[in-house]
């Protein structure tokens, strides 16, 4: 029959996750964990294709709108947040908009931000604070 549209099986969610996506928890709020030990994570979940750049993850989230006019691109980023156990929060890896050397090019795949990680059975999620 003409003029038909193709069906297509319901995905009541709304959204097409590409093949490989990393899933992230987004911490909400100001705190940085690993200042605040004992203190119980609120966070967004959130996936991202894994051959995004840094760049384009930093924007893509907002972290640049967010931040005051004034605020330099070198204080305008992303840091891995480690669990440490018992309530414990560890300073991972920071990645900042000014960083040089071509780094703000690399892929969340080139960083370690993977298709494993968030997995059921696999890797643990990434775990973010924005920055400022």
């Amino acid at each position: 029959m003409k003029g038909l549209l193709p069906k297509f099986p319901d995905r009541s969610s709304g959204y097409i996750f590409p093949k490989n996506n990393c899933t992230f928890h987004i911490v909400k709020g100001d705190r940085k964990p690993w200042e605040w030990q004992g203190l119980t994570l609120d966070f967004n979940v959130m996936h991202a294709p894994t051959n995004m750049t840094l760049a384009e993850f930093i924007e893509q989230v907002g972290a640049v709108e967010k931040a005051p006019s004034s605020t330099p691109r070198d204080q305008i980023g992303v840091v891995e947040v480690l669990e440490g156990g018992n309530g414990t929060w560890h300073k991972g890896t920071a990645f900042m908009l000014g960083d040089g050397g071509g780094r703000m090019r690399q892929t969340l795949q080139e960083v370690g931000w993977d298709n494993d990680r968030g997995e059921a059975g696999r890797g643990k999620p990434v775990i973010l604070v924005f920055l400022p």
